[in-house]
């Protein structure tokens, strides 16, 4: 985020200049991800506000990203990309306790209790303004833009999903991240923030990065001289130029403002970014002058998407802060400040500048996290008979120890000849832990940085909290209220919880003694314990034990089953008989004992070797052992219920159907009760079925009414199938009862993820496997759950058979589905339909994929049936709902 007021300054005062990109050629580019997809999510070019309402990820996202990275190229030059890791837990979500004693209390042997009856509140990170930081203004926003919709003002729909920033960059990690590995571009998830790595690639010796491509916030931090603010690669697309880029000189804007270093570091403080909000008295009235009313961050070209607030005038609040002579004296001046005591504005701005000045980041050459002083080099030293600050042409000779007299991110100059100070290790803090979170092992961060994990249970862990955000969908029920509680985070077999005691059993002790608790949208005051460290919830995590399956077994099922990919029917082929299941039931390896060698005198250290070595054996155990704590395998390797009736259900299927996940989902949907025929809390929301007069008397009611709710069925079913779509924004109809059942699937979907990401970091921290190795990013990419399906599938169907059935009047009776009056009503459905559905590639086959996935379902639902495994009442409806619509899928 930039910081708040100094886009306009920057822009008032011209010190914004443009070049053309040639001059960067032959570089490598720091570019902050969070950023590049903050824009393409918001420029009116690549924007796709409807995803909001569609779920999933933005359709041309992919194409979008591809050609920015072929404009690099064919610009030569490299890009550089950096992400952001875990948030700090000293800056971030935080819980005020109404009681002293709301942390605990000691019982009577020492142990540490959690009070159940406490009142807390939630307390959102601070941010710059409000708009889309804002999760209760998005979320009326998304309320608007459907009551808009609903009123057939398209318009007014696309400007209230705009201004909500519902998608997140966050969701589309995984999709970048595919992209990436195909086109080999270079990337790194930071420990934390972004910007102190992109700081440190530059600073580096070696010169990891040349420039930064980032907010204006980078140029808190020292010795950033130049910064690239924004990339215009349109007339490289066009091939009507070399495209330009827009930066800012750091040494111009302190010249201008006619501040140091370290006062620019307080003003941008005191003004407000990410991590610190604006200083209440500048924005109050409290300092007249300092306010800019009605400031819009998109008038001056911000990426702030933080709405019409006001911002500080930055030469106010400068001349504010030289009257106080400090950020810090002027904080404790208004400490009594009734805004500034409510948030504590003194402790967040002191952590927020220690934030910047050590920000953890990966070492280079270590591997280790270090604050930024000890990783990067330190800045030249002027030599006897030179001006501090003075450019070398001007004083002595520089140097810089350690690295031949040549430092590739040093300031040139430092306006009234004052550098800011060189940072030791006797200057960084002992409390780091209190801003950043307790010291983890280095390889966690290893597999954060290269895309095996994602943040969210780490940081779970690190900060003792989740919360739930609130769904795309407005109309959020009961019902889902009751799925994310239980069925995905407080039960002891929950994805959440499981997760977080895998990842905690194979740490240092002291993470499986942290308490966890859960807050929810709808209820932010009341926490809820999540038992990761539970009885029942160890046992489940300790059914990993036994799966330590080499390459040898795994090289023959590929053979036996033919096939060439390791995935869940590979896993589940491969335990479907006691014979097969026996040859996985494989001990943990352990160290060889004194004296043992490798067989060439190798040393026992060497002689030792974990029993996983290839991708594909860490893929295929990771699989495995998430099917077993999921209960689609027992402690022997064998197949349950619901692993029966997903093989089953998967026999025959084509492979590039891709039903394999969906069909998984669909499943742990109907053991969780959220997959059926029936209305939501009891009413059904625009979007869904609406064929036939339901208040009509006799059998033409009872035909409507039965319609719909075989109709009904069908829509959520097929909608958990992702289709094929030209690199296009979605112009069809979209469904707000699918976007309510999409956030079951959604929030399934992304659990089960996180589950299995920390079987596959477990698997390795370990030493089940290998653990030096550079292909984290390729296993990560064979895991499953990658992305997430939109409702397009299910309101494609839907338009299809409603519009059938109104050319023929009712559904198709089985055995008239050949006659030629029929085959008629399905060709002209098909034309009538591909006008709205443009952007699918091929709406017949990807019809056709959608029965067929309906198909593995019944077969599924028949198996369930006989392991008497869901209820009685979801078996008719799937029954009845086939019989009603095997008639109208032939084309």
């Amino acid at each position: 985020m930039p910081i708040s007021g100094l886009d306009s300054y920057l822009a008032a005062s011209r010190l914004l200049q443009t070049a053309p990109l040639t001059a960067l050629r032959e570089t490598r580019l720091g570019i902050d991800l969070s950023l590049y997809l903050r824009l393409l999510l918001s420029s009116p070019r690549t924007a796709e506000p409807l995803t909001a309402a569609l779920s999933g990820s933005p359709l041309a996202l992919s194409s979008h990203i591809e050609a920015d990275l072929r404009a690099l190229e064919q610009a030569q030059i490299k890009p550089v990309f950096v992400l952001h890791g875990l948030p700090p837990t000293g800056t971030g979500p935080k819980r005020q306790q109404a009681n002293a004693n709301a942390a605990g209390q000691k019982s009577s042997n020492g142990q540490q209790q959690p009070q159940q009856q406490q009142k807390q509140t939630y307390v959102p990170p601070p941010a710059v303004g409000a708009g889309i930081d804002d999760p209760v203004a998005a979320a009326e926003q998304r309320r608007l833009a459907w009551e808009a919709y609903e009123r057939d003002e398209t318009e007014l729909t696309n400007s209230h999903l705009a201004k909500s920033g519902s998608i997140k960059e966050s969701d589309l990690i995984r999709a970048v991240f595919r992209a990436f590995r195909h086109r080999n571009i270079e990337f790194l998830v930071a420990p934390y923030g972004a910007h102190g790595q992109l700081v440190s690639l530059e600073r580096h010796s070696k010169s990891y990065v040349h420039a930064i491509y980032g907010p204006s916030s980078l140029l808190l931090f020292d010795r950033v001289e130049r910064l690239v603010l924004s990339l215009d690669l349109q007339d490289l697309h066009k091939g009507t130029g070399p495209g330009s880029f827009t930066f800012v000189s750091k040494p111009a804007l302190l010249q201008s403002l006619g501040c140091t270093e370290e006062e620019f570091l307080d003003l941008g403080l005191l003004c407000g970014f990410e991590h610190c909000p604006t200083f209440p008295p500048f924005l109050d009235g409290t300092f007249p002058g300092v306010v800019i009313p009605g400031e819009s961050s998109a008038a001056t070209g911000s990426i702030l998407t933080g709405g019409s607030g006001p911002t500080p005038n930055i030469r106010a609040a400068l001349e504010v802060l030289k009257s106080y002579r400090s950020g810090y004296t002027l904080c404790t001046s208004f400490e009594k400040h009734p805004a500034c005591q409510k948030i504590g504005y003194t402790d967040l701005f002191c952590k927020a500048r220690c934030m910047i000045k050590f920000a953890l980041v990966a070492s280079a050459e270590e591997g280790r996290v270090l604050p930024l002083p000890l990783a990067t080099p330190p800045p030249p030293i002027p030599a006897a008979g030179g001006q501090p600050g003075a450019p070398p042409s001007q004083g002595g000779a520089v140097v810089a120890p350690g690295i031949n007299g040549a430092s590739p991110a040093v300031p040139s100059f430092a306006p009234n000849g004052v550098l800011a100070p060189i940072l030791t290790a006797a200057d960084v803090p002992s409390d780091l832990h209190e801003i950043f979170c307790h010291r983890l092992p280095d390889e966690v961060f290893l597999h954060l940085s290269r895309g095996l994990i994602g943040p969210n249970i780490v940081s779970a862990l690190a900060s003792q909290h989740i919360h739930e955000p609130a769904p795309l969908s407005p109309d959020t029920t009961d019902e889902y209220r009751r799925f994310c509680r239980e069925q995905l985070t407080e039960l002891p077999q929950s994805p959440r919880c499981v997760s977080m005691a895998l990842m905690a059993n194979a740490l240092h002790q002291f993470w499986t003694s942290r308490k966890v608790v859960a807050t929810y949208w709808w209820d932010t005051t009341r926490e809820h314990p999540v038992p990761y460290d539970s009885i029942p919830t160890l046992k489940v995590a300790q059914r990993v034990n036994n799966w330590n399956v080499g390459v040898a077994f795994i090289e023959d099922e590929l053979r036996r089953q033919n096939s060439s990919t390791i995935d869940i029917a590979l896993c589940l082929g491969s335990t479907r008989s006691a014979s097969l299941a026996a040859r996985t039931k494989t001990a943990r390896p352990k160290p060889a004992p004194p004296g043992v060698t490798n067989g060439n005198g190798a040393s026992n250290a060497l002689a030792a070797q974990p029993v996983l070595e290839k991708k594909d054996e860490v893929v295929a155990n990771v699989i495995w052992r998430f099917l077993e704590i999921r209960g689609f395998l027992n402690h022997d390797h064998l197949h349950t219920g619901f692993a029966r009736a997903l093989h089953l259900g998967l026999e025959g299927a084509r492979l590039n159907d891709k039903l394999q996940e969906p069909l998984y989902i669909a499943l742990e949907l109907m053991r969780a009760g959220a997959l059926h025929g029936n209305a939501f809390s009891g009413r059904l929301l625009s979007g869904g079925p609406a064929w036939g007069d339901t208040s009509a008397e006799g059998q033409e009611g009872q035909d409507a009414r039965d319609a719909r709710k075989h109709l009904l069925l069908i829509m959520r079913c097929l909608s958990l199938l992702p289709m094929s779509f030209r690199p296009s924004a979605w112009s069809a109809p979209l469904s707000r009862e699918l976007l309510l059942f999409a956030s079951f699937t959604k929030s399934m979907s992304r659990s089960l993820r996180s589950l299995i990401e920390c079987i596959a970091s477990n698997l390795l921290l370990r030493g089940d496997a290998r653990r030096a190795r550079d292909d984290y990013l390729d296993i990560s990419l064979s895991l499953p759950f990658q992305s997430d399906a939109n409702t397009g599938m299910g309101i494609l169907v839907k338009c299809y058979l409603e519009a059938l059935l109104t050319f023929n009047n009712g559904p198709v009776l089985p055995g008239k589905e050949n006659e030629e009056d029929v085959k008629e009503a399905v060709e002209q459905v098909l034309g009538i339909i591909e006008g709205p559905f443009e952007n699918v590639k091929d709406i017949r086959n990807e019809l056709r994929r959608g029965f067929r996935f309906w198909d593995a379902l019944i077969k599924t639902t028949q198996t369930l049936k006989t392991e008497d495994l869901i209820a009685a009442e979801l078996v008719s409806q799937f029954e009845a709902a086939d019989k009603w619509l095997k008639p109208m899928t032939h084309f």
